[in-house]
């Protein structure tokens, strides 16, 4: 029940204007980029880009977080001219690392010519050495399926050794000197003050990404999630190699839109703060699995905090189970409509979890939409996902069948603060195909973000 709230906690409280604190970017542009998804499941390719929108040359921590618990699967920095690009692709590979030699893994590539400190740009595998802390679930294939972070680190400027000259470049798109950064982390002078030649980040970065199956020439594309003023002044300018920043390295403070009103609110952690510009109490999406035209829907749910909130013994709100190194589930109600205002709700299948009670168990979820509990193939039809939930359209003991419609997942069972819910981002993604008047096969392929709506308690 939603009610006007005339005392906040004690670490919160309204203000007529914004602070600087962490917000949700309307422009799609900030100082973090958070993509809901990556794969290279079902032979799928991911390509990504970061586009530098300012006049200022930066540096950004580029982090591949894997799906089941966001542990850190690759990490390295870029230094980006002004309006530079950079872009990348993950393909599917098997581990030659030792230990785990055989295993479905990723590779990530890239022809682009920015400078990239000790990255191996045309063909870096994914590492096991922070799933190596689960011993009993770190096969690589837990990589192959995830999210992706962006954090900016600081504008480059020539104050003392011509950091930002080095990456200039012309049409040719080869900077000037990164050698000079190659050094600079190697024995040189950011080996001694990681701030030198940096300033304060500004914000400006925008992403996109795409998921391309190439056999059956569909690509689903989609955008970053951006935040504003993550950091409230200088950054964390890290090695190339370090695991930090990351989500929880920013301000403690959250600025949130609701009910038309902002809300500035002080968190004990930054990821918390994170949260709270992530939460969301109910997503909305639509689906289609029309036979006539063999339509296939799945959704993507990411949480890309949730491991900060269940790693420890005590599991931190919203989330309410801790990491067990298998999952970590939350419990979740749903409705499902046809395209006429019919309804029903709270029908799932499995795997996973077993059971009647819906739950979303991994950092990164994809939920399958089908007509009537099967035994599906192993690997969702578009994603390839295998930490997937089935979701049925029909078969309800009210005779509900739907083929198409759309359907909302509740979190408002799960709370932080003041907010119901959880910090949830992610898209719809479709698949059709008919055969045409001479026999040869149509593919078409859509996505769609989620829309959501956040209430208090």
């Amino acid at each position: 029940m939603k009610c006007i709230l005339f005392v906040l906690t004690l670490f919160s409280f309204y203000l007529p204007t914004q602070s600087q604190a962490v917000s949700l970017s309307e422009n799609h542009q900030g100082e973090v980029l958070i993509f809901p998804y990556y794969t290279v499941n079902n032979n799928l390719n991911t390509l990504y880009y970061v586009v530098n929108l300012t006049a200022n040359p930066k540096a950004i921590k580029v982090r591949f977080v894997e799906g089941d618990n966001g542990a850190e699967a690759l990490i390295f920095n870029v230094y980006l001219d002004q309006f530079d690009v950079w872009s990348g692709a993950l393909v599917p590979t098997t581990s030659s690392i030792m230990g785990h030699i055989g295993e479905q893994s990723v590779l990530h590539v890239s022809a682009d010519q920015s400078c990239t400190p000790f990255l191996n740009k045309s063909g870096q595998e994914f590492l096991p050495f922070v799933i190596d802390n689960d011993p009993n679930n770190n096969d690589l294939s837990r990589t192959t399926t995830g999210h992706i972070e962006i954090i900016e680190l600081g504008v480059l400027t020539n104050e003392e050794f011509g950091s930002a000259a080095a990456v200039s470049h012309g049409t040719s798109g080869v900077p000037a000197n990164c050698q000079l950064l190659l050094d600079a982390w190697s024995n040189g002078y950011w080996i001694n003050d990681s701030t030198t030649d940096l300033s304060n980040p500004n914000g400006g970065l925008m992403g996109s990404a795409s998921v391309v199956d190439v056999a059956n020439g569909a690509s689903y594309g989609f955008n970053a999630v951006a935040l504003n003023s993550f950091w409230q002044s200088a950054a964390e300018h890290t090695e190339p190699g370090s695991m930090l920043p990351d989500l929880s390295s920013g301000t403690t403070e959250s600025n949130v839109t609701i009910n038309g009103q902002v809300v500035t609110q002080n968190w004990p952690n930054g990821y918390e703060a994170v949260s709270a510009t992530l939460m969301q109490s109910k997503l909305f999406n639509e689906y289609s699995i029309e036979p006539d035209f063999n339509a296939a829907t799945e959704w993507v749910i990411s949480f890309p905090t949730k491991n900060f909130h269940v790693n420890d013994l005590t599991p931190i709100p919203p989330f309410t189970e801790t990491w067990n190194q298998i999952d970590a589930c939350e419990e979740f109600s749903y409705r499902v409509f046809d395209r006429e205002t019919n309804n029903n709700q709270n029908t799932i299948g499995s795997p996973p979890p077993q059971g009647a009670t819906p739950s979303l168990c991994y950092q990164t979820n994809v939920i399958q939409f089908i007509k009537s509990f099967s035994e599906p193939a192993i690997n969702t039809e578009i994603l390839g996902a295998i930490n997937r939930l089935l979701l049925e359209t029909e078969g309800f003991d009210n005779e509900f069948n739907s083929l198409s419609g759309w359907a909302e997942v509740d979190f408002t069972a799960n709370s932080m603060g003041t907010y119901q819910g959880l910090p949830a981002i992610g898209f719809q993604v479709q698949k059709f195909s008919n055969t045409t008047v001479d026999d040869l096969i149509a593919t078409y392929s859509s996505l769609n973000g989620h829309k959501g709506i956040l209430e208090e308690l």
